[in-house]
């Protein structure tokens, strides 16, 4: 719920007062990240949302998918999932198109990228895990309904080419990755 509250009043935030744009609040890019070195922009941007339907929903997978999954594996493992999933994923969007130019089709040094969409996905990540690993676990939330919405988010990510898809398809390996590290023994301690 915190999670929910903060990215929605730093949203807020930014609506009422339209003279902090994007840029100042801190969402990330090849420029800013890589060539200013304002590191903290990989954080202050998991919490930055370009529109209402962007924050509602991140909020809204959060909620629903998120809160199942925090009160199974515990509050600390779940912000530790959460938060590394999105850093790990800002960089690779950041650095990816550094090192990989042909690779990313918008390779432009100064688009921003903001949003807590890496961490969504690596939330989905790890309940896919979680689901893959022992289908039970998260009782109402079916690994068919994780794979569905994690293919349609991905899929209308490749529709809008203003939704940045390799945050999506990062954060949500991270995630994957992540539940493999710090959720295993959760897995097999409750039967």
């Amino acid at each position: 719920i915190l999670l929910i509250i903060t990215n929605i009043l730093v949203y807020l935030i930014g609506t009422i007062f339209p003279s902090l744009d994007f840029y100042d609040l801190g969402c990330i890019s090849v420029e800013t990240v890589v060539r200013q070195r304002e590191f903290y922009r990989l954080f202050t941007a998991l919490f930055i949302h370009f529109s209402s339907s962007h924050v509602m929903f991140n909020m809204i997978v959060l909620g629903a998918i998120g809160q199942i999954l925090e009160t199974k594996i515990g509050g600390r493992r779940f912000l530790l999932i959460y938060i590394l999933s999105g850093l790990l994923s800002n960089l690779v969007v950041v650095y990816l198109p550094i090192f990989m130019p042909d690779f990313i089709i918008s390779a432009d040094i100064y688009t921003i990228s903001a949003g807590a969409s890496g961490s969504i996905f690596g939330i989905l990540g790890a309940a896919l895990y979680c689901s893959i690993k022992k289908p039970t676990f998260l009782e109402s939330i079916t690994k068919r309904a994780l794979l569905f919405l994690i293919v349609f988010n991905i899929f209308q990510g490749y529709l809008n080419t203003s939704i940045n898809n390799l945050a999506h398809i990062s954060g949500l390996i991270f995630g994957f990755i992540l539940a493999a590290v710090f959720i295993t023994d959760i897995l097999y301690d409750c039967g």
